[in-house]
């Protein structure tokens, strides 16, 4: 009879393997797909899918625990599609990014509370390691989810405003360079502030010049902006 039970877990287990892996593969594949053509289509596909492979693997930690180094934990790669979603959030700025943030620590908190139900599930070797990857999960899904839908499901009208570049400065880490302006007070932000932009939109301006502030209204009215060199008259 123990055969049997063993043969039906172990089936079980197969199964719901197959369906993470499936799902955190489908997630990954639509976030590059988003990066290279931003869509509404594509972006709701992202944040539906996104999810779903670690909600799933929640119900059953123990058989996505993978060897690394010395301990077991729960698989990084199921975090993977989470991590898209983020990326695609942080291509756009908001003005404001408080309820973002809120998004994120209550997606933390929501994701924690599922690894701390599983944390007693029979064979699941690394309670801790799996509880901190959901959380960390859940606040990167949180926080790029609000931004994205803000973002890539935006229609309304833009306004332009014209704001003079106080100065100008770069960031280093191990793999890339950042490129920021201080500008003027404009709109919500009533001091003088920084904005990242693309490389070529910092090498256009200089200390003086006038940067283009295009402001997004967003579809959940949180409004986000891009920054650009003004176009001359």
């Amino acid at each position: 009879m123990s055969t049997v039970d063993d043969a039906s877990q172990s089936a079980s287990r197969w199964q719901i393997q197959l369906i993470c892996y499936g799902l955190t593969a489908a997630g990954v594949a639509i976030g590059i797909a988003d990066l290279v053509r931003p869509d509404p289509l594509t972006a709701a596909a992202l944040l539906l899918v996104a999810p779903l492979a670690l909600l799933i693997a929640a119900s059953a930690p123990e058989a996505f625990e993978v060897r690394l180094r010395v301990a077991k934990i729960l698989n990084p790669l199921l975090g993977v599609p989470t991590a898209f979603v983020l990326i695609m959030a942080l291509v756009r700025q908001l003005v404001d990014p408080t309820w973002a943030i809120v998004s994120g620590a209550v997606g933390a908190a929501t994701f924690l509370a599922l690894g701390f139900l599983a944390r007693g599930r029979p064979g699941l070797q690394s309670p801790i390691a799996m509880m901190f990857l959901l959380a960390v999960s859940g606040g990167l899904y949180g926080y790029g989810a609000i931004v994205l839908a803000d973002v890539q499901f935006d229609t309304s009208p833009t306004t332009v405003v014209q704001v003079p570049v106080v100065d100008k400065f770069l960031t280093y880490d191990r793999t890339s360079t950042g490129y920021h302006l201080r500008l003027s007070p404009w709109g919500a932000r009533t001091t003088v502030n920084e904005v990242e932009v693309p490389h070529a939109v910092y090498d256009a301006l200089r200390p003086g010049a006038l940067a283009c502030i295009v402001q997004h209204p967003g579809a959940l009215r949180l409004a986000w902006f891009t920054a650009r060199a003004c176009t001359p008259n």
